[in-house]
């Protein structure tokens, strides 16, 4: 290996180079096993990894059943107002105390169904505070024991327009379907980031799902291998080869990992990233940048 190395650094060296390109001879190249590959272009759904608990649903349905109780009560209070009202101004059949006394219990009713909808938007989010009193629906499903509320954890992550479905794993490895319920209206507890609420198949309360959501538009671009990736205390990078033994050091983000099975394979980068229709160093990336760092040296601080 060290004999690879001054064997290249003996053929790399032209005067003047920059520090982000480095020039490698074909046999040094070859000995200190780069290898290049075209990448080619795709069409790529990004995948965003969530991490999914089971909630306990009792909370939840205890707050569906005090507001549809208070709708209740809003509406009842509402139409004895009316009529009393009516009866007042008809010809004061009614005397003005009883007028009041149905005033009031009108603003109270209406003030607890206003409480009771603040809370569910403050700990829900307002897409499952909307519906969540219909006799049909989702928050339904879960109070029949037909669904589970599913509450999801971006990290340090959020999305704009969160999938309407995603997928998970059971215990049992069965893929799960999960459908989007609402963006949670708080931070889920103990962590940081956007929260998101699904419904999925009945499942245990407290189990942990790993979950994958998919971005709504598709991107075009490139899946760069794991092993081409250069990690640099300022960000990743990657070397193109410009032209025949020439390298150039090329800045990619890491915000698309692709994996199989759990395993990392790459990176997914949109095409307007890397130089169209350039060889990716997808072997020997460590070489170059060793090299790279000579070179450095040799011509101006880098902010490597």
């Amino acid at each position: 290996m060290i004999r690879r190395y001054l064997l290249a650094l003996l053929v790399f060296f032209p005067s003047g180079a920059s520090a982000r390109s480095v020039t490698i001879a074909a046999p040094a190249a070859a000995a200190g096993g780069v290898v290049t590959a075209r990448l080619p272009l795709i069409r790529y759904w990004p995948v965003r990894d969530a991490d999914g608990v089971v909630q306990d649903p009792s909370r939840l349905l205890a707050l569906r059943f005090a507001l549809i109780t208070a709708e209740v009560q809003a509406r009842l209070t509402a139409t004895d107002l009316a009529r009393t009202e009516a009866l007042y101004r008809a010809g004061h059949n009614v005397s003005a105390a009883s007028l009041e006394r149905a005033q009031a219990a009108q603003a109270s009713a209406a003030s607890n169904l206003a409480a009771l909808h603040a809370q569910a938007v403050t700990r829900y989010g307002a897409a499952i505070a909307a519906v969540i009193t219909r006799p049909t629906g989702p928050v339904a499903a879960i109070a029949l024991g037909k669904a589970a509320l599913v509450e999801l954890s971006l990290g340090m992550t959020s999305l704009r327009s969160p999938s309407r479905t995603a997928t998970a794993r059971d215990f049992g490895g069965r893929t799960v379907i999960l459908r989007f319920l609402g963006t949670s209206g708080r931070v889920p507890t103990g962590l940081v980031g956007q929260g998101l609420y699904y419904s999925g198949p009945l499942l245990p309360a407290g189990l942990p799902l790993a979950v994958q959501l998919r971005d709504k538009a598709a991107q075009t671009g490139a899946i760069v291998p794991a092993s081409a990736v250069i990690y640099r205390r300022r960000g990743s990078a990657v070397f193109v080869e410009m032209a025949p033994g020439k390298f150039r050091l090329t800045p990619i983000p890491l915000t698309d990992p692709v994996r199989v099975h759990g395993d990392l394979r790459g990176y997914f980068v949109s095409k307007t990233v890397l130089p169209q229709g350039k060889p990716v160093a997808v072997g020997g990336a460590g070489l170059l940048l060793s090299i790279n760092a000579a070179q450095t040296d040799h011509v101006r601080p880098d902010d490597d």
